[in-house]
């Protein structure tokens, strides 16, 4: 699920959980925006961090229940009493974190799933497998046709509040702070070139996502072609599953973006690398104990 909470977190949209309304024209990207200029300030500004231990994974659950639960008020399920977002799929996902330099805060993050999980018994299929089953009808493109081996899932992208004020262009009545740049404006293009980019490091070729309808429009006007795979369903608001690999998403890309495109790969490159060997390790020396392991640090619990 990838979906960002509306600018006032008391507005009818957050409360019904519509989300098709939750993103403003405003902070979509068109060509003429993403200059030079504003790339350079973008990476002077925010970093990606692939998280590789329990404090930056920690820090990627409390964003998102900052904003899937209090912001919107999703029924997802805890870490116990701690305000923490977890669910199954945790066990077989890389967490990213775009962490704001100068405050050395968590401005945005997201996650990429693996349908083979690093728990022994953990889930095996994909979310959009598993809860937009009904909206997936194209054929061709559904993940069962796919080598299990080369497919993921970018969920759970989530945007700090305090920076989702400032990319519309508009603070309201908060005076100008650290968090306040034309910068920001390329967070969530940002956010989805990070995923394309992790997923494809981790040796994936076909990505697929649960959008509000609304996102994948906006982030067109970025270059991002996604493929609708079928109709609309319900899964925490009206959601649809989309589908995009390699060829559409370079066809699609504007040149503006591939500075952008460019450092954020060479960012996460090493990171992924990282990742990847971690993750043999514990195939290697905890392949029964894994499972173990994971649910008794993050045993969840359904929200009340």
């Amino acid at each position: 699920m990838m979906t960002l909470s509306n600018f006032n977190r008391h507005t009818p949209v957050a409360a019904n959980n519509e989300g098709d309304e939750a993103i403003p024209e405003s902070i979509s990207i068109s060509p003429e925006v993403a200059t030079a200029d504003l790339i350079d300030k973008f990476s002077r500004n925010f970093s990606f961090r692939v998280a590789l231990t329990d404090e930056d994974k920690e820090k990627a659950y409390a964003l998102r229940y900052e904003v899937f639960i209090e912001e919107l008020d999703h029924k997802m399920s805890t870490l116990g009493d701690r305000p923490l977002e977890v669910d199954e799929y945790d066990g077989s996902s890389a967490q990213c974190l775009l962490i704001h330099n100068d405050s050395n805060s968590v401005a945005g993050c997201f996650r990429i799933v693996s349908p083979t999980s690093l728990t022994e018994g953990g889930p095996c299929l994909l979310p959009v497998e598993k809860h937009g089953r009904q909206g997936i009808s194209h054929a061709s493109l559904h993940p069962e046709m796919m080598p299990r081996d080369k497919i993921c899932e970018a969920s759970r992208l989530a945007i700090c509040q305090r920076f989702r004020h400032q990319m519309g262009g508009n603070a309201g009545p908060v005076s100008k702070t650290i968090f306040d740049s034309p910068a920001n404006r390329l967070i969530l293009p940002s956010l989805f070139l990070a995923a394309y980019s992790l997923a494809e490091l981790l040796g994936n070729c076909h990505l697929y996502a649960m959008m509000a309808p609304t996102l994948p429009r906006l982030l067109k006007k970025s270059g991002f072609n996604f493929v609708k795979l079928g109709d609309t369903i319900e899964f925490h608001g009206r959601r649809n599953v989309f589908y995009i690999n390699r060829d559409l998403a370079d066809s699609g890309m504007q040149h503006e973006l591939a500075p952008l495109h460019h450092h954020i790969y060479h960012q996460i490159e090493p990171q992924a690398a990282r990742y990847l060997a971690l993750k043999n390790q514990v195939h290697r020396i905890l392949p029964g104990n894994a499972a173990r392991i994971f649910r008794k640090k993050y045993s969840v619990s359904r929200y009340p």
